[in-house]
C-alpha cells in the first residue's frame, strides 16, 4: 500500500461496504515496507473491495508521519496493490457498476497516465511512474485539506436529517475529487510542480499550495456538505424511480443548465421527453432530446442541438461504424434503470456513452425559489447561475409538483471528432523551412502553405521537430512604450510541429504595440515525428502574435494511423502529464481530399442540479424566459446559423468570399475577384429558413452581383448561384469557417 510505502495502516475486507473496518471483518496492520496479509474466506476472495484506513499514527516512507487522516481503496478483483490511484478507480466502479477494468481506463482515459494503476509506481523510475506519484501526492494531500476543512461537519444534521458521520464525508470527498479531476489536472500542470524537480520538499511545498488553490473554488465547505451527504445517501440508497409501475407516463422535461443576467441576456440547456420517447423500446432503452437556447443581448433567442454553440452542429464524429453529424432535434438513448439502479445512456450515436445512478430527488413544491437557489449554490453546483437571485426570484415559491434532481454521471466512452470548416484545416509548409533551412528561413517569398490534397504521411514528412533559429530580436516598443525583445533564444517551431493545445488563457495581439511582454504566459503543446512511428512531444512559448516559439522536448511516444470509414485517423500515446491538463486529446483526421484538426474528449464525472419540468417553467416564468414544452422540436432561427463562412465562386469570373451570420444582426461580407481585388457586399439578413436549411441573398454593390443560396444547418456548407449586370454568372460554395 503506497502514497508512499504506509506503515501502520489498517487494511480490511470491506464486506458491508461502509467504508469502515467493521468487527467480523478480516484486518491486518501494514508493515513498514507498506504490505499486509488479510486472511480471507474462499467464499469472500474476490468479492469485496479492500478499504485502508490511514490514521495519525500511520508513516509515510516518503512523506514522514501522517498528520490528517484518510482512506484508500482497491477494487474486489484487484486486492494486491492499494494507493490513491486504485482508489479513485474503485470509486468509479461504485459511481458506474462498471468492472475494474473499464473504470481502470476510464481514469487512465482522464489523467492520461500511461502505465497500469494496479502496479507500485514507486518502484519504478521512468516518466510515467514520477507523473503516477505526483497525481497520487496531489490527490491525497488534496483529500488531506478537504478533509480538515470539513471535519467540524461530523455529528451534525444533513439537510434530510441525518446525522453526518466521518464515512460520509469521506464518500462526499472521493466522489468530489472525481468530479473535480479535470481541474486537478490543470493545476498538476503548473511550472512549479517540474521547478521543483526531485526536491521533495519543495515539490510537496508546491503541491499544497495548488491543492489550496483548487479547494479554494472546487472544495466542499461544512455549509455545502450537508446537501453533499444527503444526496450521496439517497443515491446509495437507491434513490428515485422515474416511474411507477402501473402509472403512465408523462411529458418530462429536465433543465441541465442556465445562466441568468437578465431577460434580454441568458443561456439555457434543457432535456425533453414526450409520452412516446418515455416508453421503453424493445431494446429496453428510452429517448429525449437536448436543446440549448441563448438571448443575446439586441438579438433574438435562438435554438441549436449539439455542442457549446451552433458551429459545433457541423462537428462530425466516429459512431464505431460511420461518419455522422447529431442532428436537430436528434433522440438520444438511456436504457431503464438495472437492478442496482445505474442506467446506461447514448448520446448522439456514441459521441458520449455514460452511466448513471439514480438521481437524488428533493420535493421542492412550496419553497421559495430563492431558498432552494441558495441551497443549490451553497452545495457547490456552477450549473444553474442567477444573477441579482434575491431582486429577480423575490418570494416566488415552486407549485405543486416541482422537483429537483441531483443526477450524478459519468461519461465511460467519447469519439473521435472533427469540425469539417476550412478553420480546422492541417497544412503543409515548404520542406527546407520546415527542415530549418537558414535560406527558407529568412526568405519572405516562400510558396503558399497548402491544404488541398495532402496526406499524413505528407505531416510525418515535413513535421520533423527542425526549427528555424534566428539572432536575438532588437527591442520593439509594446504597450505603453515597455520594451519587447525575444532573450537570447529566438527560434520558430509552428512551421516543423503541430499543435496539439495551448494551456493558459492569455490572449494575443496582432501587433506589439498592444503587448507588455514579448511572449504571453501560456504554454504551448506541440508534437512532431521521426521515424519508426515515433512521436515527439513539445512544451513551448507563445509569441505575443500567437507565433510558436522556443520549443523543449518533454516526451517521446508513438503514433499510430487507422482507417475509419473512407476516413484515416492519426492517434497519439504515450502522452507526457502535462497533456492531461486539456480535457480533450487531439488527433488528426485525413478525409476527402483534407487533414482536420480532430478531437477526442476525455471522459469526465458530472453532478449536476436538476430542476423537472414542472420546477423549470415556474422558474422560467418567474425570470421572464419561455416555458419548454415537451412535445414542441427545436426550431432553427437566424441566430441559429451563426459563424463565419468562406469559399469560392467561379463562371465568368471567379475568386473568393466570405460572410458572417450574427446572432444580433450585425452581418458583414467580403470578397476578392479574379484580378485581387477586394470588394464591399451588402448581407442583411437570411430570407427565410425550411427546417435546417437557410435561403439568403448577398449583394455586391461595387460589382453588380447577386449571390442566391442556402445555408445548411447541419453539414454548415454553402452552395448557390451568382449573377451579375450584363449576363456574366456561375455557382458558388463554401463552408463555416
Amino acid at each position: 500500500m503506497v502514497d508512499g510505502a504506509i506503515h501502520k495502516a489498517t487494511v480490511c475486507l470491506d464486506k458491508n461496504k461502509n467504508d469502515a473496518c467493521d468487527s467480523g471483518e478480516p484486518f491486518a496492520i501494514t508493515k513498514a515496507d507498506g504490505t499486509a496479509n488479510l486472511t480471507v474466506d474462499n467464499a469472500d476472495a474476490g468479492q469485496f473491495p479492500i478499504l485502508a484506513i490511514i490514521g495519525t499514527d500511520a508513516i509515510d516512507a516518503d512523506n514522514g508521519p501522517v498528520t490528517v487522516p484518510y482512506v484508500m481503496k482497491a477494487p474486489a478483483d484487484k486486492p494486491g496493490f492499494v494507493s490513491p490511484l486504485t482508489t479513485m478507480v474503485q470509486n468509479v466502479v461504485e459511481n458506474t457498476g462498471s468492472t475494474s477494468t473499464a473504470a481502470e481506463t476510464l481514469v487512465k482515459a482522464q489523467t492520461g497516465i500511461n502505465l497500469s494503476l494496479f502496479e507500485d509506481f514507486t518502484k519504478s523510475n521512468t516518466d510515467d511512474a514520477k507523473a503516477a506519484g505526483t497525481l497520487a501526492r496531489m490527490v491525497v494531500v488534496t483529500t488531506q485539506q478537504q478533509a480538515t476543512a470539513i471535519a467540524s461537519a461530523v455529528g451534525t444534521p444533513d439537510v434530510s436529517g441525518a446525522t453526518i458521520s466521518k464515512q460520509d464525508l469521506d464518500k462526499a470527498i472521493q466522489k468530489r475529487l472525481l468530479e473535480i479531476l479535470p481541474t486537478l489536472m490543470e493545476k498538476l500542470a503548473d511550472p512549479s510542480i517540474a521547478s521543483a524537480g526531485t526536491d521533495l520538499t519543495a515539490k510537496n511545498a508546491a503541491i499544497a499550495a495548488l491543492a489550496t488553490s483548487l479547494l479554494s473554488t472546487n472544495g466542499l465547505t461544512s455549509t455545502s456538505v450537508a446537501t453533499t451527504v444527503a444526496i450521496d445517501k439517497q443515491v446509495a440508497g437507491g434513490g428515485s424511480t422515474s416511474a411507477s409501475s402501473g402509472v403512465a407516463a408523462v411529458a418530462s422535461g429536465s433543465l441541465s443548465r442556465l445562466t441568468f443576467t437578465s431577460v434580454s441576456d441568458w443561456f439555457m440547456r434543457a432535456t425533453t421527453s414526450t409520452v412516446a420517447q418515455l416508453t421503453p423500446n424493445t431494446d429496453g432503452t428510452t429517448k429525449y432530446r437536448a436543446a440549448s437556447t441563448v438571448q443575446p443581448v439586441g438579438g433574438s433567442a435562438y435554438s441549436w442541438g449539439n455542442g457549446s454553440r451552433p458551429e459545433r452542429g457541423s462537428d462530425l464524429h466516429w459512431t464505431g461504424s460511420a461518419w455522422a453529424y447529431c442532428p436537430i432535434n436528434f433522440e438520444h438513448s438511456s436504457s431503464v434503470r438495472d437492478a442496482n439502479g445505474f442506467s446506461t445512456s447514448n448520446y448522439c450515436n456514441n459521441l458520449e456513452v455514460g452511466r448513471s445512478a439514480r438521481a437524488a430527488t428533493f420535493d421542492i413544491a412550496g419553497r421559495t425559489m430563492l431558498d432552494v437557489y441558495n441551497q443549490i449554490v451553497g452545495a457547490g453546483y456552477t450549473n444553474i447561475k442567477i444573477q441579482n437571485a434575491a431582486g429577480v426570484l423575490g418570494a416566488s415559491t415552486f407549485p405543486t409538483g416541482s422537483k429537483l434532481h441531483y443526477q450524478p454521471t459519468t461519461v465511460l466512452t467519447t469519439a473521435i471528432t472533427y469540425s469539417p470548416g476550412a478553420g480546422d484545416y492541417v497544412y503543409t509548409v515548404d520542406a527546407a523551412y520546415a527542415a530549418g533551412d537558414s535560406v527558407a528561413c529568412n526568405n519572405t517569398n516562400l510558396p503558399d502553405d497548402v491544404a488541398d490534397g495532402i496526406t499524413l504521411e505528407d505531416l510525418i514528412a515535413t513535421r520533423r521537430g527542425t526549427p528555424c533559429k534566428f539572432d536575438p530580436t532588437e527591442p520593439i516598443s509594446g504597450l505603453n512604450g515597455v520594451s519587447l525583445s525575444s532573450g537570447s533564444r529566438n527560434e520558430a517551431w509552428g512551421g516543423t510541429t503541430l499543435d496539439m493545445g495551448t494551456l493558459g488563457t492569455a490572449p494575443t495581439f496582432s501587433t506589439a504595440s498592444q503587448a507588455s511582454s514579448y511572449y504571453t504566459t501560456n504554454t504551448r503543446l506541440r508534437v512532431a515525428f521521426a521515424a519508426n512511428n515515433v512521436a515527439n512531444y513539445y512544451s513551448c512559448q507563445q509569441r505575443y502574435n500567437n507565433f510558436t516559439r522556443n520549443c523543449n522536448l518533454i516526451g517521446t511516444g508513438t503514433y499510430a494511423i487507422q482507417t475509419l470509414g473512407d476516413a484515416r485517423v492519426m492517434t497519439f500515446s504515450g502522452l507526457p502529464a502535462i497533456f492531461s491538463a486539456q480535457n480533450w486529446v487531439g488527433t488528426f483526421v485525413e478525409r476527402g481530399g483534407h487533414i482536420y484538426y480532430g478531437y477526442k474528449n476525455r471522459p469526465t464525472s458530472d453532478n449536476k442540479a436538476r430542476f423537472n419540468l414542472t420546477a423549470s417553467n415556474a422558474l422560467f416564468g418567474q425570470l421572464g424566459m419561455p416555458a419548454v414544452d415537451p412535445d414542441a422540436p427545436t426550431v432553427l432561427t437566424q441566430g441559429s446559423f451563426a459563424g463565419t463562412y468562406t469559399g469560392t465562386y467561379s463562371g465568368t469570373y471567379s475568386g473568393s468570399f466570405n460572410f458572417t451570420v450574427s446572432p444580433t444582426g450585425t452581418h458583414s461580407c467580403s470578397g476578392n475577384d479574379t484580378l485581387g481585388v477586394f470588394f464591399a457586399c451588402a448581407f442583411n439578413n437570411i430570407d427565410s429558413i425550411s427546417g435546417t436549411m437557410a435561403n439568403l441573398t448577398i449583394g455586391a454593390a461595387s460589382t453588380g452581383a447577386i449571390f442566391t443560396g442556402t445555408i445548411d444547418y447541419t453539414t454548415g456548407l454553402v452552395n448557390g448561384t451568382w449573377t451579375k449586370t450584363g449576363g456574366a454568372d456561375g455557382t458558388f460554395a463554401g463552408s463555416r469557417y
